[in-house]
Formats: structure tokens, C-alpha cells, sequence
């Protein structure tokens, strides 16, 4: 599956010569007025309009729904929380750098935590009051792993 992923990623960028650093708004604006240019125009109108201005009414939505539903405010503060503070924050973050710091750091944390630290504390708790782990010989292992008989 990965390598499907791959493969199909590096032909998809094998389709347009060598572009800049914002890849997706170069091939938008040199799309020519060709067939292939306004597929191109069309399909970034429609991927604005369907996917990024339907899904924030409905964002909006599932969060106050869940904010009442689930008794932890009340109508007012629900419509605060699901509508107007997502619009207030993205507005602050609309310019500048400090969204893109902020999805690196936070992705730097988050990955920390669930590629580190999150499988050593499963495995804590997976092994939380076995005095002894169980070898498949039929012997068993202290802590460090040494076998003795049993």
C-alpha cells in the first residue's frame, strides 16, 4: 500500500517540470488557456468550493452539536466554540508565519509523544503486575530477559 502511494505521488510529479516551492499555485497560474488549463482552473474552483467551503458549515455544526448533546455547555457558549471562536482564531492566523510554526511544533510534540513515549506506556501497562514474563520454552524471564528454569 505504501509503495502504491509512493509510485502513484512520484508520477503525479513526474507530470510537471521542475517548479518553485509553491508547487500547486505555480501549475494554477501557468495552466495556459488550453483544455488541460482550465481542467486545472475548474478542479481548484471545485476543490475550494466542495470540500473547503461546505466543510466549514459542517464543522461548525458537529462541534456545537456535540457541545450540547453531551451537556458540557450551554446554546450560547456551543455557538461561541463551534462558530465564532474557529473564525477569530483563523482570522489571527490567516497571515503571516505563526500558523505554519504552530502546525510544526505541535506536530513536532504530538509525533514525540505517539512514536515515543506512547509505546513504552502501553507497554507498561500491558505488563503491569506480571511478576514474570512467560518464555516460549516453557521457562520463564526476569526483567531483563534471562531465562531461568521454572
Amino acid at each position: 500500500s505504501t509503495l502504491l502511494k509512493i509510485g502513484f505521488g512520484i508520477l503525479g510529479a513526474l507530470a510537471y517540470d521542475a517548479m518553485g516551492d509553491n508547487a500547486l499555485l505555480t501549475v494554477v497560474e501557468n495552466a495556459g488557456s488550453n483544455a488541460w488549463g482550465d481542467f486545472v482552473k475548474l478542479a481548484d474552483f471545485l476543490f475550494s468550493l466542495f470540500v473547503i467551503g461546505f466543510g466549514v458549515p459542517l464543522f461548525h455544526i458537529f462541534v456545537r452539536y456535540n457541545l450540547r448533546n453531551g451537556n458540557l455547555c450551554s446554546k450560547w457558549t456551543a455557538n461561541f466554540w463551534g462558530v465564532i471562536f474557529p473564525w477569530l482564531i483563523s482570522w489571527a492566523l490567516y497571515t503571516g508565519d505563526l500558523y505554519q510554526d504552530f502546525l510544526n511544533y505541535s506536530s513536532l510534540g504530538f509525533n514525540a509523544f505517539a512514536c515515543f513515549l506512547l509505546p513504552m506506556l502501553v507497554f507498561a501497562v500491558a505488563v503491569r503486575g506480571e511478576p514474570h514474563w512467560r518464555m516460549p520454552s516453557g521457562g520463564e524471564a526476569d526483567g531483563l530477559g534471562k531465562a531461568h528454569a521454572g
